[in-house]
């Protein structure tokens, strides 16, 4: 059945006296779709039942012959011209702005985000930047799918999380998901050293393959190491319990609730802008907090069927989904969201994101800015085929262990270097920053023996510092012996071959995977 609105409008039309084909240019300019359009108007009879309008129209207004004094009176014609045309300009600033153009903006905004959804392919480039101020970052990533446990270790109070990125997304003949991401990330923090990290990934389906193509700061790798430049097989998506499925099943609802727009509303209309060349409507939108707060609800049902968290152990799944629903209850949603719409075929251009997302509670806060370009719509995307010569997550683990203990073996000989020159320097081993004042007493971590070293004169850029360096180095000295050793991932490590130190001194524990150095021992 055609929409009452629809034809509540074309009835209108008609009786002021608009033709089928004026009628149908207003509706369509105004959002409905010319196929709509053209369906109501042969609902209402078509040509038929315009011209029936428009001869009760001309019934209604035709004079009659006994007023020859207004037909003869120039100045009446003249005040019944200026009302006409009064009227006429009332009607169209009614007709094409406040009527019509009031129903369009969320027709539009409706029509763009159809339009996004159906679209074949399209070309996004994204840049932005997360502050996150929360107590457990691994826990929180883990739970958006980002298992990053071996990085981040310990509780963190500040990190900010910047990224530029861009790709491609399309759907193959048989409706398979494909996405690309070339990606350029930064995260620094208040007490981690700085990661800089670029690669690439794809997601084919429900698997996604990744590649890291540069690291440094706290992850530092040479191009040559075989976790550099090699593509990767991750996880199947769906599987996950800590995060939000993309089977093809839930896919298809939420795409349904995209499609709805339930959630999403035009706020204001602001000036119209171009956009690469293209113009295009700009608007402010409006979230419904309430509706996404259910609708994630909802989606916790399906998504926790089991949980990793400590916290949960033991608990059936409906408790654990209880719990959760509570927390999200916890969270509080502002901000403003733009998007510029192509005027030509109602399609995304750019979007602009500034939230906050905080605990009510105060216990955490998110703040996230997101700029993306949209461009090149069903146009023919780069062949998103899967990657040759894959290696699985398990082996790339492997390899990144072990160029990782590599690389800190080869950190714990650098500072070896730099800790006897200043011995040279000073008379005894590392205390305090400028050899003034005798010993004292050792650094009471990795950073602190690092940065009186810097002090005192004795620096090597070659050492990098690793993301969580005060719990994978140790440094013990009495001013004139020292220990010093790094936690490594295994045993096997060619540099436990042969003789090596074991016990603890100093505060420094040499046991199980921890390669130590002393001064008193020059292997």
């Amino acid at each position: 059945m055609t929409n009452p609105e629809l034809l509540g409008q074309i009835e209108q039309f008609a009786a002021s006296g608009q033709g089928s084909e004026s009628t149908k240019k207003i509706l369509i300019s105004s959002g409905w779709k010319k196929t709509e359009v053209e369906e109501a108007i042969i609902e209402l009879g078509g040509e038929e039942f315009f011209s029936k309008q428009q001869k009760a129209a001309t019934a209604v207004l035709r004079p009659r012959v006994i007023d020859v004094q207004i037909k003869k009176s120039r100045w009446k014609l003249r005040l019944l011209a200026a009302v006409g045309v009064a009227a006429i300009l009332a009607g169209a600033v009614y007709v094409f702005y406040l009527y019509p153009r009031s129903k369009s903006l969320e027709v539009i905004l409706s029509s763009t985000i159809n339009n996004l959804i159906g679209a074949r392919s399209f070309r996004y480039d994204t840049k932005g930047k997360i502050d996150f101020n929360i107590p457990n970052v691994s826990s929180s990533l883990k739970f958006l799918g980002l298992d990053l446990g071996r990085i981040f270790e310990e509780k963190r109070s500040s990190s900010t999380l910047v990224f530029d990125a861009g790709g491609y997304s399309s759907f193959s003949s048989d409706g398979q998901l494909k996405v690309s991401v070339e990606v350029n990330a930064k995260v620094s923090s208040d007490k981690l050293s700085e990661i800089l990290a670029s690669g690439e990934v794809l997601l084919i389906g429900e698997t996604a393959y990744f590649k890291l193509t540069r690291a440094g700061g706290g992850v530092g790798f040479l191009e040559n190491t075989p976790v550099m430049g090699q593509w990767v097989k991750g996880d199947s998506i769906p599987i996950d319990a800590n995060m939000i499925p993309l089977s093809a099943d839930r896919r298809r609802i939420f795409n349904k609730l995209l499609k709805d727009n339930q959630f999403l509303s035009v706020k204001e209309k602001l000036a119209d802008e171009n956009v690469e060349g293209i113009q295009a409507y700009h608007f402010s939108l409006s979230i419904d907090q309430n509706f996404f707060q259910e609708f994630f609800a909802s989606w916790l049902d399906s998504v926790l069927l089991v949980s990793s968290d400590a916290a949960n152990e033991g608990l059936s799944t409906q408790e654990k989904v209880d719990g959760w629903k509570k927390k999200f209850q916890e969270v509080e949603f502002s901000g403003d969201i733009e998007m510029w719409v192509g005027k030509d075929k109602n399609v995304p251009l750019r979007t602009l994101v500034s939230l906050k997302i905080k605990n009510k509670k105060g216990v955490w806060n998110i703040d996230l800015d997101w700029d993306t370009l949209y461009s090149k719509f069903n146009e023919p995307s780069p062949g998103l085929e899967e990657p040759l010569n894959v290696k699985s997550k398990a082996e790339w683990e492997k390899d990144f262990s072990r160029v990782l203990d590599d690389r800190r073996v080869l950190n714990l000989k650098g500072t070896r270097v730099l800790v006897d020159n200043y011995y040279k320097k000073c008379g005894f081993y590392p205390g305090p920053g400028n050899c003034a004042g005798g010993f004292g007493a050792a650094p009471e971590n990795w950073g602190a023996l690092l940065e009186v070293l810097k002090k005192s004169g004795f620096e090597d850029k070659r050492i990098n510092i690793d993301l969580d360096s005060d719990s994978v180095y140790q440094y013990g000295s009495d001013g004139g012996r020292y220990i010093m050793g790094v936690a490594l991932s295994s045993t096997l490590n060619p540099v436990f071959r042969g003789g090596v130190l074991r016990g603890v001194a100093f505060g420094v524990n040499c046991n199980y995977a921890v390669f130590c150095l002393s001064s008193f021992d020059r292997n």
